[in-house]
């Protein structure tokens, strides 16, 4: 008896290819619907290239932007949209990442943040043009946690996916869930681990490092890792336009099951989890019930790459400056030093209004080297950051 060969099946590879490739993406979509919320106020798409927590905002008629501050306790817009009838009503003490200051409190305009109309009776008034000059953002307005101390918040930030939610909706496990505590005036906090010591860090997305310090804290770390602390003063932009005595250093951070190394850590008045860090993972903070969620982010990684690779820059006239320089960082090691002009990122040439394009590309490349062109007196120097 004459047997038939088995039929020719390599026709069937393609498709059980392209089955498998469904299959995966199927289960990270999966995976993307179960983290985020089934019911939800707002819905908005960040804009990562401003490295802030940036929405649209309406304050009576003008259309604009809005921070997302947590470590503000009250909500601020500019001095320039003051109603001229307007008369303060009292003033309040405000809270901030480097010291409370004093502010007039005002009726609160008519204002809609994203899609939601924000029911606040009052606001305080403050001159932002000092987020322009730092940052190279025009902003209408901070909003603190008077208002989002209401809602639950879901962050990818590098996804640029922000939830506003009434309650807290989801399929299943969300990431690993802590405590959230309010301290000072009504400002979230989250007990961390630094380098095997446990430390009550503020949850400021304002704060544009990965993890700040008090003195305290911080020069235990530096003796630690006999670190030398002869740190040079550089200009910070927050609301009280002090000057803040930085110096950086790295630890080990642990946030629940989530541990980094390497994390950029710098000095100031207090200790602070900053966008820096909350950037390379998804989180949640569910205020109301004072819980917070996290869990790893497309873009996490063991080992942080700090602010903008450790560097800070200032905006001067029409330059884009290197003002402070983490010590060790990738920027530093391959050529960088404080006062550099940035002439050119990725070859493209940059002027001090391109601050938040800069920013997001020092944060966010990684698939290949980035060239910089930097002025250094009357010089320019081609540079290189690996990556």
């Amino acid at each position: 008896m004459k047997h038939r060969g088995l039929p020719n099946l390599c026709w069937l590879r393609p498709l059980f290819a392209w089955m498998i490739t469904a299959l995966s993406t199927a289960s990270i979509s999966q995976a993307e619907d179960d983290w985020a919320p089934s019911e939800y106020l707002a819905h908005v798409k960040l804009d990562t290239s401003l490295g802030m927590l940036a929405v649209p905002i309406t304050i009576g008629s003008k259309k604009g932007l809005a921070i997302l501050d947590t470590g503000a306790s009250y909500t601020i817009i500019d001095t320039k949209l003051r109603r001229e009838a307007d008369e303060p009503l009292d003033e309040v003490l405000l809270s901030t990442s480097n010291a409370p200051i004093r502010l007039q409190r005002y009726r609160s305009p008519e204002i809609v943040l994203a899609e939601m109309k924000c029911s606040l009776e009052t606001v305080c008034l403050y001159d932002l043009d000092f987020l322009k000059a730092g940052r190279g953002m025009d902003v209408d307005a901070i909003v603190g946690m008077d208002f989002l101390s209401r809602f639950v918040l879901f962050v990818d930030y590098r996804e640029g996916n922000l939830y506003v939610c009434e309650k807290l909706h989801v399929k299943k496990a969300i990431g690993n869930q802590l405590p959230l505590k309010l301290m000072n005036i009504n400002i979230p906090s989250l007990d961390i681990e630094v380098s095997g010591r446990s430390v009550t860090a503020a949850l400021d997305t304002g704060n544009l490092e990965s993890l700040s310090l008090d003195s305290d804290e911080f020069d235990r770390l530096a003796h630690e890792q006999k670190l030398d602390l002869d740190c040079k003063p550089v200009a910070v932009f927050a609301l009280d336009r002090s000057l803040n005595w930085q110096l950086s250093s790295r630890g080990r951070v642990g946030i629940g099951e989530l541990n980094c190394d390497r994390v950029f850590v710098t000095r100031s008045n207090q200790c602070q989890i900053g966008l820096r860090f909350l950037s390379r993972t998804k989180w949640v903070a569910d205020f109301p019930n004072n819980r917070f969620f996290v869990r790893p982010g497309a873009f996490y990684s063991s080992i942080d790459h700090g602010d903008c690779d450790g560097i800070s820059l200032t905006s001067f006239s029409n330059d884009l400056i290197i003002s402070n320089l983490h010590t060790g960082c990738v920027a530093e090691l391959n050529g960088c030093k404080v006062g550099d002009v940035i002439l050119e990122v990725g070859g493209k040439r940059v002027k001090a209004n391109d601050q938040p394009t800069v920013v997001s590309l020092l944060m966010t490349y990684r698939e290949e080297p980035l060239r910089l062109l930097v002025r250094r007196g009357s010089r320019e120097i081609p540079l290189e950051l690996p990556k």
